[in-house]
């Protein structure tokens, strides 16, 4: 894919210069969708006494909820994803963000996150 060669060479915690797994990805995707989506997660502290850590920790179980229904809507595994999975749950994700996020954002992160799919062999 001709994006590889725009790739960063850091994108959510990974290195884009080494081979990665697809459970790696499919982590980076949820480190990706925590971090686009902060400001909406942070509403979630309002409904509790949480320390800053604990807040962090419910914001990832949310949105890794969230990606483990993708999953079983596309009828693929979460726990054993594939690159064909990968790019399923990408595109579910964008199509999603497009309701509230803006256009160039999404296409960011959709190229980010393909960068990282692309680094599964």
């Amino acid at each position: 894919m001709d994006n590889e060669k725009n790739c960063e060479a850091i994108i959510y915690g990974m290195n884009t210069t080494k081979s990665a797994t697809a459970v790696d990805v499919r982590d980076g995707i949820i480190k990706c969708f925590v971090e686009a989506h902060s400001e909406e997660l942070a509403e979630l502290k309002n409904y509790g006494d949480v320390t800053d850590e604990d807040f962090e920790k419910i914001k990832s179980i949310n949105v890794e909820g969230m990606i483990k229904n993708i999953f079983k809507e596309i009828d693929e595994d979460f726990d054993n994803p594939t690159k064909e999975s990968l790019v399923k749950v990408v595109g579910k994700l964008a199509e999603f963000a497009k309701n509230f996020r803006n256009q160039e954002i999404v296409k960011r992160h959709y190229d980010q996150v393909m960068c990282l799919i692309n680094l599964i062999k």
